[in-house]
């Protein structure tokens, strides 16, 4: 089996990747796998990894109907890694996608037209801002910091207890609703703090994330 994780040429993609060691780190542990990470690469080496593997694992900002690999210009092709073009790249595969708006168009295409296994990915934008107000830095690291810690758990505990694609959304869900909620009253974390007036707003922006949580194809195949 082999398993690509996709990481596009964005700092904020970056640091919300950063748990991908732990998830390597899983999957070495309890999985006889292939593991490559396409970060820092060109759309070339990172499209033929792709074609080849078992499961894909995307981090990168997204549209309803793309995939970005730079973000620089969104209207400019080149900035694409992947759309309706080329989704046959998820041809019998299996895709978690850490994107925001392609499970709008991308990942029923995919399911639907190309024979993708399974794609989970959001409806909505994975929110690091507040959308009723200008968002302070210390609300996005606050984001930064829960997106990051409960993708991470989800997937570590998607390796390890073997999830079906029905279980990774829902433990997804759970996750990110118990990290909010534990977390949002401190009014910050790891030092950098928010006024408590922001507290509403950051609970119906992350609503506003999660609630956008969807899956396509059979969500009774496991992961593994």
């Amino acid at each position: 089996m082999k398993v690509v994780i996709y990481i596009n040429n964005n700092k904020t993609i970056k640091k919300l990747a950063s748990l991908t060691r732990k998830i390597h780190e899983e999957i070495s542990d309890s999985n006889k796998v292939e593991i490559v990470i396409t970060e820092k690469h060109n759309k070339e080496y990172s499209i033929s990894q792709m074609n080849s593997a078992d499961i894909i694992i995307i981090f990168a900002h997204g549209g309803s109907d793309r995939i970005y690999h730079d973000y620089t210009n969104t209207n400019n092709i080149n900035d694409i890694i992947i759309d309706k073009s080329n989704a046959n790249i998820f041809r019998n595969k299996k895709v978690i996608a850490f994107s925001c708006y392609t499970a709008r168009e991308l990942g029923p295409y995919a399911v639907n037209n190309q024979n993708c296994k399974n794609y989970l990915g959001f409806y909505n934008a994975i929110n690091r801002d507040l959308l009723n107000q200008k968002t302070p830095p210390q609300v996005e690291y606050f984001f930064s910091c829960i997106y990051s810690e409960a993708f991470k758990n989800t997937m570590v505990n998607a390796i390890n207890n073997k999830y079906t694609f029905g279980q990774i959304k829902k433990g997804l869900i759970i996750e990110m609703r118990k990290l909010i909620f534990s977390q949002v009253n401190n009014c910050g974390i790891n030092g950098q703090r928010y006024e408590k007036c922001l507290i509403p707003d950051i609970i119906f922006s992350s609503k506003n994330t999660i609630d956008g949580i969807a899956c396509f194809g059979d969500d009774t195949i496991p992961l593994w």
